[in-house]
């Protein structure tokens, strides 16, 4: 199992998540599956919030996972790539609140935590940004880093082999970095613009077998784990309740098939992507499904094409465990200009 840092570009996310699992739709360590900005295009002076969804799907939960918040956005990083902002969190420039500290030092009681987060955007960040050649309209960005994490968050010395890596990482009460099930750290790209705008998706309905999803059986965010005092479920609390698989993990298993339902305006017009005749395209969206238990046969499936518009052949297929259990799934809709929506329902395996 690796440590090292992973790139996820499509949720624009840096994960240090575990890699022994079969795809990325299973779901076995802590995760982030996407960040959704109530402003996917801002202004200038705006108030921007994000909320994450960040997923806990270890099988020992007895070391909670919290979600922190780097306090100080990076503004208009060098050549816009995310790792020039490391300077500011490993102690080599100013700039940021935490530049000042040393390596290895424990940040922890600094960090705002929780699954949202809100910044003012600074009101020059367009005009200090350097002119991009064939970019279009003038813009800014600012890239927000957060780390969910199971125990303390350290900066730690840079990785001059890895320059991409981020300087910061999960430890234990005892001082003993924690591995890759353990935490993953994610950063998001806040674009700023004064005349451009976008809207996150909307996701009308959860399908599974072409019915949708009762609106009491949605999940919105994620749950949190049941106390030993609490009544158990029962099936009515399931979007999905299936017999287990008997015939091996993929060959054979029994598979239902899931959608989401998008609207058509949720494809906005894209004025940065222009057909050859040079006129702007539409978006492009697509949605990705994760599973805590069992797994999908496709990470991603695309529901808007530019040109095309809706693609008629959108569903995944879910297939079950071999095993009797209780999970969750998730779908996250993503367009290609940073929007993102979600929606999950709870998965029954008998």
């Amino acid at each position: 199992m690796s440590s090292l840092c992973r790139f996820v570009p499509l949720t624009l996310l840096v994960a240090c998540a575990a890699t022994n699992f079969d795809s990325q739709t299973i779901l076995q360590s802590v995760r982030f599956l996407g960040t959704r900005i109530d402003k996917p295009y801002a202004r200038p002076s705006d108030r921007v919030t994000l909320e994450t969804l960040a997923i806990d799907a270890r099988i020992d939960r007895s070391s909670p996972m919290k979600v922190f918040w780097i306090p100080a956005p990076c503004i208009n990083p060098q050549r816009d790539l995310y790792y020039m902002c490391f300077s500011q969190l490993s102690g080599k420039s100013g700039g940021s609140s935490l530049g000042t500290l040393p390596p290895d030092g424990d940040i922890t009681a600094l960090l705002p935590t929780g699954n949202t987060f809100s910044m003012t955007l600074p009101s020059d960040i367009i005009t200090t940004h350097p002119v991009v050649a064939g970019a279009g309209d003038p813009y800014g960005m600012a890239v927000v880093f957060n780390i969910a994490c199971t125990g303390r968050v350290k900066v730690v010395a840079a990785d001059s082999a890895s320059p991409q890596a981020p300087p910061l990482g999960c430890f234990d009460n005892a001082g003993n970095r924690l591995g890759a099930d353990d935490y993953v750290i994610g950063l998001t790209r806040v674009y700023a613009y004064d005349t451009r705008t976008n809207a996150n998706p909307v996701i009308d309905a959860l399908l599974v077998q072409g019915q949708p999803v009762a609106a009491d059986k949605l999940l919105l965010a994620q749950p949190s784990d049941p106390s030993p005092t609490d009544p158990p479920l029962d099936d009515t609390a399931f979007g999905i309740v299936v017999d287990r698989c008997t015939e091996g993990k993929r060959g054979g298993c029994p598979e239902i098939a899931m959608d989401v339902t998008v609207p058509a305006s949720s494809q906005e017009w894209n004025p940065g992507d222009l057909d050859k005749n040079g006129n702007p395209q539409r978006e492009q969206l697509w949605a990705s499904y994760y599973a805590t238990s069992g797994d999908f046969g496709s990470d991603a499936r695309l529901l808007y094409e530019p040109s095309q518009g809706k693609i008629s052949d959108s569903a995944n297929k879910y297939r079950a465990n071999q095993t009797p259990g209780d999970g969750i799934v998730w779908v996250v809709v993503h367009d290609n200009r940073g929007g993102t929506q979600w929606v999950g329902t709870r998965v029954r395996v008998r």
